[in-house]
């Protein structure tokens, strides 16, 4: 699974922490639990996915390797009997039918190789009674059709294990923006209701709603700090961003200008101080990830 749908996979499980630690506030609203089971399947389907996904194919091939040599040495070996009994007997034409070198049966491709050891197997069936002090029995050649039967299957295996896992690997897109879709369609709005209501709640859901910033993407807060009298951005003014679990502090430059980035998104707030201003706040700034906000103030002077 690429890093971005591991991000947001991950900030689902968040997102759904945080409700089931909440079970009181979410029954307070049951269209949010309705909601919350829904993301819980999409989850549930994502990781199922995701091991699909991640299945090994290896396997699958070295599995019908070892069919494909399997099946050269049977062929060879009923090829050979028959071959001896052709020269015993002077059958020029079976002889010549039945003369193949192992070499060659190997630089066979996937349908020439099961086509000429049907032949050979259709060949002893018919001399069966002919060839049993050769070593050519009834089990001998029933077990020769099996690998016969079993290399066949086993040529659309490794397609076919590839093209499952490409299924999977398009899938997990298509439940990731079922996952983004129910939070930002149906529960965001439900628990926007809550604001008043449930604000540690509030503040909570929607730092855990947002993908963890890892670079790819560009989350950005800046502003400036200005003079209220002369208009004039003020340097070194102290910049507080505060949200749960999170506090980061800058200051401005001579222009008054600051600039935070890289965070986790959600609601903050930020305080802006300085020695010869009064101090301001500015409450529930909502930063989605990868936007970019910007919070300016007016300072006046103490």
């Amino acid at each position: 699974m690429k890093q971005y749908f591991e991000n947001r996979l991950n900030m689902f499980g968040t997102v759904l922490l945080v409700l089931a630690s909440n079970a009181a506030v979410v029954a307070l609203r049951p269209a949010l639990g309705v909601a919350q089971t829904a993301l819980l399947a999409v989850v549930a389907a994502i990781e199922s996915a995701d091991l699909a996904q991640r299945k090994n194919i290896k396997g699958v091939t070295v599995n019908k390797q070892q069919l494909h040599d399997g099946l050269v040495n049977q062929t060879f070996s009923v090829a050979s009997a028959m071959k001896a009994y052709a020269h015993v007997i002077g059958d020029a034409v079976l002889f010549d039918e039945v003369s193949i070198a192992k070499s060659k049966l190997k630089r066979l491709d996937d349908g020439l190789l099961p086509q000429t050891a049907q032949f050979m197997h259709d060949r002893a069936n018919g001399l069966i009674l002919l060839l049993a002090d050769y070593g050519i029995t009834a089990p001998v050649l029933t077990t020769f059709q099996t690998a016969i039967t079993n290399y066949k299957g086993s040529v659309d295996q490794p397609r076919e294990a590839v093209a499952d896992r490409m299924a999977q690997t398009n899938l997990i897109p298509v439940l990731n923006k079922q996952g983004m879709d129910l939070i930002k369609n149906e529960m965001t709005p439900i628990i926007e209701t809550l604001l008043s209501s449930e604000p540690v709640f509030y503040d909570t859901y929607f730092a855990a709603k947002e993908v963890i910033d890892s670079g790819q993407t560009h989350t950005t807060v800046k502003g400036k700090a200005t003079d209220s009298v002369t208009g004039d951005g003020i340097f070194k003014m102290q910049v507080e961003m505060i949200g749960t679990n999170t506090d980061l502090k800058t200051t401005t430059d001579v222009t008054g200008v600051y600039q935070i980035s890289k965070f986790k998104g959600g609601v903050y707030s930020f305080v802006f101080t300085h020695p010869d201003f009064k101090p301001a706040k500015v409450p529930n700034v909502k930063i989605p990830l990868g936007g970019s906000v910007e919070v300016s103030v007016v300072m006046e002077k103490v």
